[in-house]
């Protein structure tokens, strides 16, 4: 730096004509130094001859690359700005613009700003500055300098417009689609004649195709403006046909454009419907974003529709002739949002990863406008577990517009309710009266007593989980008992036992005593029952359990008084079943009170029983997670006053296990007094019985009381394994799920026929497949079987004929999806059997399957004899990255297929 000083110094008074050698040599040295304003200075008091001095003040602003200095920018402006006259235009112009290449990505302050701007405009009063602002424009991020030289110089904006479709650089293109887009905003007139950008819309770049897009969208307010609707129609069919552009940017572009014009009311009458279903078409687009985007845009159409005074827009039909017009443009309308709805649910079905919520909420919207299927379409998604979240706001949302329009939250809710428990339904009605966005209570308990729609009113009552006073649900159960045998026709009883199950649901919020009123009626109602129903037989049961402080005595009673009276042995034999599994669950819930006051267990229990217990799998996962599964009854006044343990004191928790475990296994089956020792025995011959109905009902009964003791399960188990090949559907959809169940309870016991499961998959039933699907799926989640080539007969199922088996089947194998090791064993297993129909398989799997999943499934696929044309048509569908196109292009097998890469 002092070498620099001395210099400088010894330059003072020398003119730049006689030294020009040093001043150059000045300034090749001045890279780090700090001061080049001092350089600057010296240079122009040191000459007047511009010819000479102005390459080298572009000699120093390149040195500024480096080290910048606002005070020589300014400087520089201020002394090209005072200049009375010079020739130097050009040099001036490559000044400017070298400075703005350096400082681009800096902040400015407004000064240099305003000065380089005015020496520009200064430039270009005498030269052709069109030519610096393009070279420049090959820099990254120079598009927002040219748009503010523009706007600060319009007058060069015009020829400026006139170059850009001339210039064949890409980042000159690039750059210069950015400043066009921002220009067409604010000089439309430059673009009028917008048939001269035709090249843009049919460039290989997909910015120039949108920069066309952009600038053909600004003009609509000059044509709105004088009103040319054959113009403004033209434009939006330009814009609409790139809705099918192939890159998924320019129809991410196309969509939003079109739903500005909708906000803007651009859009004409005629047009209005054909344009929406066009943007409706892409939500079944392969791109997220687009999909999304579309929906966005229909969401917003809803709510802005131009029959908001209608209140919905269901159809109608007008007998005045001055509105037919107006009824048959909103029939029209509506016709293409249930087009579209039906799109969204395609879309929701087939299984999109990504967040539904804007789907969801469209469907919401639909439902509230009341178009034509969207009620069913929005019970569907009740299912839809991941969103159970967003499916509680939607309703929320649903429920405050009504509340506004004071439509009755009741009668909403109850056109969701039917005669098919829908537990998701259920779990909301839940959610929204647990968060209070609901407050029925009183409403729906009032309607029940008017016997106002009883069956939807108790549903509604059954699910929201309040907790009644003992006396309010006493009066409800005398209540539908009156009602349900008062009834003469079977059709009013099948209505009058669904509203009694709705009722047999509800929670009370204290157990009850041996002499309990509403015990006893239950016992009574039971018993006084001529007919069989398995879900009243279910449900009374278990709510005796439920509320009872000993159910042993009321479950005794209900047995002597249904032997004592010689009643229906269908009935019987169901109740029986229903009662072991139900006391199962109460042994595991004293079990667990026991533990956790480790109290003294007085029985002695034999060895053998404490080694069975540490043997076998009895952990009853299942069962434990029904005792678990509702928080809100554990912290309940129920669980304050649970089973009297007054029988045990302190012991050790594996004390305690062996003596429930000896409960289960011997007492309940085996000990004389037994609960059910009686029933144990006569039940396994009732199945082999040829009457069919009893031998129906005698596995169902048989399936339950396995559950509760290993023993008992390995004495009967042919009759389980004979169950898969039984005639009766039901029989094989029951052990089904049994075989669920006892993989869980007793996995050592039957890992080796999980295979009957997967042949259920073969099943000509509908229910036994979907009982297969589903307990399958459960049992792969947690880990409790594998899928190996047992994949194949799930795979199967997802071209089935029956289109909930293939919802089901298609819904599980996008689940397991998200396992990587999973997709990869299905979609190999499927692939290696040459008979397979492989080309609507391997385009089900591909979206399904990481770049890592390809390679490895076609390099094992490789080594094995499958046909060359599955592997053929694989390589052209799974688009390999080029490494692993570079790495098996040496391998044998690889070469024998003559694929070219």
């Amino acid at each position: 730096m002092l070498e620099i000083e001395k210099i400088i110094n010894k330059l003072h008074k020398s003119s730049l004509e006689s030294n020009l050698e040093e001043y150059n040599l000045l300034i090749e040295m001045s890279d780090s130094y700090k001061h080049k304003v001092k350089i600057f200075k010296l240079i122009s008091q040191n000459s007047n001859d511009h010819s000479l001095s102005f390459p080298l003040y572009f000699q120093l602003i390149t040195k500024l690359k480096n080290n910048y200095e606002d005070e020589l920018v300014i400087q520089l402006c201020e002394y090209f700005k005072n200049l009375k006259s010079t020739h130097e235009y050009d040099w001036i112009a490559k000044i400017i613009f070298l400075i703005l290449e350096f400082t681009k990505d800096r902040k400015k302050n407004n000064e240099i700003k305003l000065l380089i701007l005015e020496i520009i405009k200064m430039c270009a009063s005498h030269i052709n500055i069109i030519n610096y602002i393009y070279n420049f424009l090959l820099n990254e991020g120079s598009s927002e300098i040219v748009y503010a030289i523009l706007v600060f110089i319009p007058e060069i904006s015009d020829e400026f417009v006139r170059m850009a479709i001339q210039q064949t650089n890409q980042i000159i293109l690039k750059n210069c689609s950015l400043v066009l887009v921002s220009l067409c905003q604010t000089q439309r007139n430059l673009f009028i004649n917008f048939k001269h950008f035709d090249v843009f819309l049919d460039s290989e770049h997909y910015f120039l195709r949108n920069c066309y897009l952009e600038i053909i969208f600004n003009l609509v307010e000059i044509y709105k403006e004088i009103e040319d609707i054959e113009g403004i129609n033209n434009i939006i069919f330009l814009i609409k046909e790139r809705l099918h552009d192939v890159y998924f940017n320019v129809r991410y572009k196309a969509l939003t454009l079109l739903g500005q014009l909708f906000e803007n009311n651009c859009v004409p009458l005629d047009i209005r419907n054909s344009i929406i279903k066009s943007i409706g078409d892409r939500i079944l687009d392969k791109t997220v974003l687009v999909r999304k985007k579309a929906v966005m845009i229909c969401n917003n159409l809803l709510i802005n529709n131009p029959f908001i005074s209608e209140f919905n827009l269901s159809k109608k039909e007008s007998v005045d002739p001055e509105k037919i017009k107006y009824y048959e443009d909103l029939n029209e309308f509506h016709d293409v949002i249930k087009s579209i709805l039906e799109k969204v649910m395609t879309l929701l079905n087939s299984g999109s990863i990504g967040d539904n919520q804007v789907f969801l909420d469209f469907i919401k919207l639909c439902l509230y406008y009341e178009i034509e299927g969207s009620k069913d379409y929005f019970e569907q998604t009740f299912d839809l577990v991941w969103e159970t979240d967003s499916i509680i706001s939607c309703f929320k949302d649903i429920l405050i517009r009504l509340k506004a329009r004071k439509i009755s939250i009741i009668s909403f809710l109850k056109k969701f309710v039917n005669q098919q428990r829908n537990k998701s339904f259920e779990k909301i009605i839940r959610e929204l009266y647990k968060k209070g966005i609901i407050n029925i209570y009183e409403d729906l308990f009032t309607d029940i007593f008017r016997n106002k729609d009883l069956y939807e009113t108790s549903f509604l009552l059954s699910c929201l989980g309040k907790y009644l006073d003992n006396s309010k649900f006493y009066e409800l159960l005398v209540h539908t008992t009156d009602i349900l045998f008062s009834i003469s026709t079977t059709e009013d009883l099948h209505h009058a036992l669904n509203i009694y199950i709705n009722i047999l649901k509800l929670r009370i919020k204290h157990k009850e005593s041996e002499d309990s009123k509403i015990i006893a009626l239950i016992v009574k109602n039971i018993v006084k029952m001529t007919f069989l129903d398995f879900q009243v037989i279910q449900d009374s049961i278990s709510l005796i359990y439920r509320i009872s402080k000993e159910p042993e005595i009321p479950i005794k009673n209900l047995i002597k008084s249904m032997n004592n009276k010689n009643l229906n042995l269908l009935k019987m034999i169901y109740c029986v079943g229903c009662i072991g599994l139900n006391h199962l669950k109460h042994l595991d819930l004293l079990e667990k009170i026991s533990k956790s006051k480790k109290e003294k267990i007085t029985v002695i229990v034999p060895e053998d029983i404490k080694e069975r217990r540490k043997s076998i799998n009895a952990s009853r996962m299942s069962l434990q997670s029904f005792i678990e599964e509702d928080d809100d009854r554990n912290k309940s006044k129920i669980k304050k006053e649970s089973l009297d343990t007054k029988n045990l004191d302190d012991k050790t928790e594996e004390e305690i296990s062996d003596f429930f475990f000896y409960l289960k296994e011997k007492d309940i089956f085996y000990n004389k007094d037994g609960l059910l020792y009686d029933f144990a025995k006569i039940i396994p011959e009732f199945c082999t019985s040829e009457d069919k109905d009893l031998q129906e009902v005698a596995y169902l009964a048989l399936f339950n009381l396995m559950c509760v003791s290993s023993e008992y399960f390995l004495e009967h188990k042919n009759l389980f394994i004979n169950a898969f090949t039984n005639d009766n559907v039901k029989i094989r959809a029951n052990a089904i799920i049994s075989m669920g169940d006892f993989l869980l309870f007793y996995n050592s016991l039957v890992e080796n026929n999980a295979k009957l499961l997967f042949n259920g998959l073969t099943d000509q039933e509908i229910l036994v497949r979907k009982n297969a699907l589903l307990t399958i799926y459960s049992l792969l989640k947690r880990n409790i079987i594998r899928l190996g080539s047992n994949s194949i007969y799930l795979t199967n199922l997802v071209f089935d004929d029956n289109e909930e088996i293939k919802n089901i089947s298609r819904n599980i194998i996008y689940g397991l999806s998200e396992n990587e090791n999973y997709i990869t064993t299905i979609v190999y297993e499927k692939l290696s059997h040459s008979d397979v129909d492989y080309t609507k398989y391997i385009e089900f799997f591909i979206p399904l399957l990481k770049d890592k999943s390809k390679e490895t499934i076609f390099l094992k696929l490789l080594r094995t004899a499958v046909n060359k044309e599955v592997l053929k048509f694989m390589f052209n569908k799974f688009n390999f990255v080029d490494k692993f196109l570079e790495d098996i292009k040496h391998i044998e097998e690889f070469k024998k297929l003559e694929i070219k890469i």
